[in-house]
């Protein structure tokens, strides 16, 4: 599955606080699991810090594009187009809120 991610965090670290099922270890889970197609994955907004310095380094190896905080304003109609022509479908569409 394909997914377009807008978040402030990439939630692709291994673990939190010695845990590795979290609310910032998802996405890595489900790529680990084959639930989530990387070479179809766009996240948008990504800022600030993680809970350790190489929490962000697995989602930028593995994930088709990332547009972090400051351009990503401008860009939700390019990055939707984007995944279509990888193949993304809009079969389905979750939306997942915090607050």
């Amino acid at each position: 599955m394909g997914l377009i991610h807008v978040d402030a965090h990439d939630d692709t670290a291994d673990a939190m606080l010695g845990e590795k099922i979290a609310h910032g270890t998802t996405f890595r889970r489900a790529g680990e699991e084959g639930c989530l197609d990387f070479s179809k994955v766009f996240q948008i907004g990504l800022r600030g810090t993680g809970t350790g310095p190489t929490d962000y380094e697995y989602g930028e190896s593995k994930v088709s594009s990332v547009l972090h905080e400051s351009i990503a304003c401008t860009v939700y109609i390019t990055v939707a187009e984007m995944y279509l022509e990888k193949g993304g479908t809009c079969t389905r569409n979750y939306k997942t809120i915090k607050q």
